[in-house]
């Protein structure tokens, strides 16, 4: 890992922290003896959630550009959790690395991953780093890949299986619905739309998020950031669908109906529910090594990995350019958080 000199800005931003993440990431930030400072668009809802943590606070519209780059230039990261991304991601890097401020964001969607990855050069000279998906799943996926690439070197095809349940939160499901339905896989290093459908059957194993079913393969981070943390040219990822989620998609009719539903989970499912995910790499020769990776609740892995990731850069521990959490923190970073096991798990079955 590289580590840059220490920055003499002294603190980091916490943006978007009136929404359901950002205000769990503050709280955390607070029980863990940490002080962001915390921004967004909406002048009151900072202001009292700053008031209530005792946390310093600032606002700034992500349409004033000039207003944006004084704001972060104060601080030594960003940790941008205003949603959809795929609306305020671009605003944001720009003022990063136009104010020499590092980068950090809750996002899930391929565009702003690549989007990202083409402000490598960009940021590199400015000495920035650029680093999205520091929640769930990006953090305990990308690890997993590359525990399993220790495994099986010389693998040129790796499946990811993801299961967990829960409320999603409102930015989730926002995000979801401006998303492309075309189903994108990596092969032989390009993102490529898949033609027809694909399915496997999937073993995640005992317990709540468990069991053996058979899935469709769908656009998931692990192509975009697994695929430049590994190298491993052809990348599939499949997810169980969400129980809470097909629950209420009949009573989302438009955007406006999101604003409806729960903000996101609970305490109770932050605390009992489990996420699963299974990994599977293979060679050319057909040798396959797979690993099952256990740990809290979707959501509840976000917060933690993600404040753990800022409070890390702002000690200086990263790397300039675009980057992956596993690419530069490890295969074990996983392990640095709460509530994670891994065990070797029999390889899947072939997709058909």
């Amino acid at each position: 890992m590289t580590t840059i000199r220490k920055t003499q800005r002294n603190a980091w931003l916490l943006y978007g922290a009136t929404g359901y993440s950002g205000i769990r990431i503050a709280e955390l930030a607070i029980a863990r003896g940490h002080r962001p400072v915390l921004a967004g668009r909406n002048a009151s809802a900072v202001k009292e959630l700053a008031q209530r943590l005792g946390l310093d606070s600032r606002v700034c519209d992500l349409d004033d550009s000039a207003g944006l780059r004084n704001l972060v230039k104060e601080f030594s990261a960003v940790l941008h959790c205003a949603g959809p991304f795929i609306h305020t991601w671009q605003a944001m890097a720009e003022a990063c690395i136009s104010s020499g401020t590092h980068y950090l964001d809750l996002s899930g969607e391929i565009p702003i991953y690549e989007g990202l990855a083409a402000m490598d050069s960009h940021s590199r000279a400015a000495n920035v780093m650029l680093m999205p998906g520091v929640g769930f799943d990006m953090v305990p996926g990308d690890c997993l890949a590359l525990q399993l690439k220790r495994l099986l070197p010389d693998a040129t095809h790796l499946e990811m299986g993801i299961s967990f349940e829960g409320t999603l939160t409102r930015g989730s499901i926002r995000s979801g619905m401006l998303m492309g339905r075309e189903t994108l896989v990596r092969r032989n290093h390009q993102l490529l739309s898949l033609k027809e459908k694909q399915f496997r059957e999937i073993d995640f194993g005992p317990g709540r998020c468990g069991g053996a079913m058979r899935l469709r393969a769908l656009t998931f981070g692990d192509i975009s950031l697994g695929w430049r943390t590994t190298g491993i040219p052809n990348i599939t990822s499949y997810q169980r669908p969400v129980p809470e989620f097909l629950a209420v998609l009949p009573n989302i009719k438009s955007p406006a109906d999101v604003a409806l539903l729960p903000a996101g989970p609970s305490d109770e499912e932050l605390a009992t529910i489990p996420s699963i995910l299974v990994g599977e790499v293979r060679n050319v020769a057909g040798d396959a090594r797979a690993l099952r990776l256990v740990g809290p609740q979707a959501y509840a892995i976000t917060f933690d990995a993600a404040l753990t990731i800022a409070q890390r850069v702002h000690d200086g521990h990263l790397r300039k350019g675009f980057q992956t959490p596993a690419g530069v923190y490890g295969e074990d970073f996983i392990f640095e958080l709460d509530g994670f096991s891994v065990e070797p798990w029999p390889p899947m079955a072939m997709p058909s």
